[in-house]
């Protein structure tokens, strides 16, 4: 089956430079990314939203990346070769050091994969078109924009439907400025453990392509603000 992915970049007006550059370079891939800008600073979610909702119609795949994100060599090859992997999934092209336990462990088994049970970073998340589609559906019947982070709602709809995430090992992408946050969640350990960068790398994505059966992680970002709004909910 041939694949197409479609891009769409989260950003702010104090960081449009970056954007702009990631833009570029998405340009000389021969790939149209989308810039969605919070002029107004509505939130996260209400900018990641735009985001996912910018998918192109003939598109199989849809990737909402953030404007500070740093991209691998041969980021187009690789990105439709982990797809073409797992093609009915969610992929973080992203992980931070605080799960460098997981990388360890991908390591350990020559795996080119972990799997977490839900959510992901927002950094670089790409989404198969069907799936995309219900979650914004989703949220829009479960979680209104008082809940104001997008990794929230995606932890939040991937619990719900059983969802699992899959990390590539190494990762495609990497967080280029983890101390420069919109919204002040500044750490230097959000960047990635192991991040392709400049190597010229010849991977086996099918390596560990089942390893779901063997260890599903936990992964809890995002569970405490969905968990918090649905008490307050249930509490009026």
């Amino acid at each position: 089956m041939d694949y197409k992915m479609s891009v769409a970049i989260v950003s702010v007006p104090k960081r449009y430079n970056l954007a702009k550059r990631l833009q570029q370079q998405f340009s000389l891939l021969g790939i149209d990314a989308k810039m969605c800008v919070d002029v107004k600073y509505e939130g996260s979610w209400w900018c990641h939203r735009k985001a996912m909702e910018a998918i192109e119609p003939d598109a199989t795949h849809h990737l909402v990346i953030e404007e500070d994100a740093i991209l691998c060599n041969n980021f187009k090859e690789l990105v439709y070769q982990v797809i073409s992997v797992k093609p009915n999934e969610i992929i973080s092209l992203f992980a931070s050091r605080e799960q460098k336990a997981k990388f360890a462990w991908a390591y350990k088994r020559g795996y080119s994969w972990f799997v977490n049970d839900c959510g992901a970073p927002g950094v670089a998340c790409i989404f198969p078109k069907d799936k995309l589609a219900d979650m914004l559906t989703w949220c829009d019947q479960t979680c209104p924009f008082d809940m104001p982070y997008e990794d929230s709602h995606l932890w939040g709809w991937m619990k719900t439907r059983g969802l699992l995430t899959w990390n590539p090992v190494p990762n495609l992408v990497e967080h280029g400025a983890p101390m420069n946050s919109s919204f002040g969640f500044n750490n230097k350990g959000k960047v990635s453990f192991d991040f392709i960068g400049n190597r010229n790398l010849d991977i086996d994505w099918s390596k560990g392509s089942s390893c779901d059966q063997e260890r599903v992680f936990k992964y809890t970002t995002g569970q405490g603000t969905y968990e918090q709004y649905c008490k307050e909910v249930k509490n009026g």
